[in-house]
């Protein structure tokens, strides 16, 4: 009793060990593989001249992909850059992107310093486009939902396919 004592509490924790990385193995979530797909330049370049704040959003990429069988439009990812030329911070709150009627708010709640630049990739979701023009506006707002920043509104499209990614660009102008 005394030498197999050790033994049977060494073979049972051993088996218990096992039993538990075994039930955990099972019920671990797998890590799904999403495909990254970088943005085609759409050409999109805001910038303004204005004194308070001096801002620019530039390479306002638009990722566009097309629902099969109903043969619409959706537009899933954009990526830009902000850039803060002043010598002040500015709190950008959210970003309002419009497609012709659509209006999405995107969170930013983020200080861009002086001088700084930021790039950003947002995931609007914006469904139910065709693959004619599409005209986009957007709009830096502060914490009051004030306007830092808008453009007047660009013409984007028609569309075509990106070779290669399943997703559509801008044709170039």
């Amino acid at each position: 009793m005394t030498l197999d004592m050790p033994n049977q509490v060494i073979k049972r924790g051993l088996l218990i060990l096992f039993a538990v990385a075994l039930l955990s193995g099972c019920s671990t979530p797998r890590s799904t593989s999403i495909e990254q797909v970088t943005p085609e330049p759409s050409g999109l370049t805001y910038s303004v001249s204005t004194s308070a704040p001096p801002i620019q959003i530039s390479s306002g990429n638009l990722h566009w992909h097309k629902k099969l069988p109903s043969g619409s439009y959706s537009l899933e990812d954009m990526a830009i850059e902000i850039y803060n030329f002043g010598d002040f911070d500015i709190l950008v709150a959210q970003l309002e992107i419009t497609v012709d009627e659509d209006t999405r708010q995107l969170g930013i709640n983020s200080v861009i310093h002086g001088g700084e630049k930021k790039s950003l990739v947002f995931q609007p979701m914006m469904e139910g486009y065709d693959g004619g023009i599409h005209h986009v506006y957007m709009a830096l707002l502060d914490e009051n939902d004030g306007i830092l920043y808008e453009n007047k509104g660009e013409a984007i499209g028609p569309l075509e396919p990106t070779p290669g990614t399943g997703s559509w660009k801008p044709v170039p102008n």
